[in-house]
């Protein structure tokens, strides 16, 4: 099981740290303990295929904490010092 921060494409904003197998089952977590709606995800390979909605996750030490998911500190510390994992487009539920 590896922990995976996910940063909203549209808000910048991370909107969650959670431990998951691979970087899609850590946006379905997420979502689902944000209380969002049942989606569907795909990997893509450029933020530019990600349209309005999805994900940039990162793959980030066991223990990584940020204390303000706003803060543009923790969001750079994020992006310049750990490990991308994937661009993840948000589709509609199919199901």
């Amino acid at each position: 099981m590896n922990t995976y921060a996910i940063i909203e494409r549209n808000s910048g904003y991370i909107w969650g740290v959670v431990k998951a197998t691979d970087p899609i089952e850590a946006c379905r977590t997420m979502d689902a303990d944000i209380g969002g709606e049942p989606r569907e995800y795909e990997e893509v390979y450029r933020e530019t295929d990600l349209k309005e909605n999805g994900y940039l996750v990162f793959k980030v030490a066991n223990g990584w904490w940020c204390d303000n998911y706003q803060s543009e500190e923790h969001i750079a510390d994020l992006v310049n010092n750990t490990d991308f994992a994937a661009y993840i487009r948000i589709l509609p539920f199919a199901g």
